[in-house]
C-alpha cells in the first residue's frame, strides 16, 4: 500500500474507501443489530411461554389436589387441555396429557384414556417415559379385555426394564 505524504491525500483516501465501501458497512451493522435482536426477542418469548407453561401446569397441579383430592375436575381438564393446545412440544404437555388419561381411566373412559397415552408417545423420545405410557396403556387394555395387546405392548426392549 502506498503511503500518503500529507494529511489532504489521507483523507481523500478515506473518502473514497467511505464511498466505495460505505453502504456494505453500513448493511452489516443493520443485519449485526438486527440479528441480535432478533435473537434477544425469541428468546424472551420462548422464556415467556416456559413461564405460563409452568403456571398454567401449577394451577393444574393446585386444583386437582386440593381439599385432598377433591378438586374441580373441569377445570383441571380445561387447565389440561389448553397445556396440550398451547404447548404441545412442552413436557408440561405431556404431563397434562398424563393427568387427562388419569381422569378417563377414573371415568372408564379407557379409549379417551389411550389416546392421550398415544399423545404422549408421538411427542416423547425417552425411553422411560416410553416404558411407563407403554405400561399404563397395558393395564387399560387388560381393563378392556384386551390381554394379547396388553401383553404385546409389555415386551420391554431395554435392559432396565426386562421383567
Amino acid at each position: 500500500m502506498d503511503e500518503f505524504k500529507t494529511e489532504e491525500e489521507q483523507i481523500a483516501a478515506i473518502k473514497n474507501w467511505w464511498k466505495n465501501n460505505g453502504s456494505s458497512v453500513l448493511l452489516a451493522v443493520v443485519a449485526a443489530l438486527a440479528i441480535v435482536f432478533g435473537y434477544r426477542a425469541w428468546q424472551n418469548n420462548v422464556e415467556s411461554d416456559k413461564a405460563t407453561a409452568s403456571a398454567l401446569y401449577q394451577q393444574l397441579v393446585s386444583i386437582s389436589t386440593q381439599q385432598a383430592g377433591l378438586g374441580d375436575d373441569q377445570s383441571a381438564s380445561f387447565i389440561a387441555n389448553e397445556l396440550k393446545e398451547k404447548f404441545t412440544d412442552s413436557e408440561y404437555a405431556r404431563f397434562a396429557a398424563l393427568f387427562l388419561a388419569k381422569q378417563a381411566v377414573t371415568a372408564k373412559d379407557y379409549d379417551t384414556a389411550l389416546a392421550e397415552l398415544d399423545f404422549v408417545l408421538e411427542s416423547n423420545e425417552d425411553p422411560r417415559t416410553i416404558h411407563i405410557v407403554n405400561a399404563r396403556k397395558a393395564r387399560i387394555l387388560s381393563a378392556k379385555g384386551e390381554y394379547e395387546a396388553a401383553h404385546a405392548l409389555l415386551d420391554a426392549s431395554d435392559e432396565a426394564f426386562a421383567p
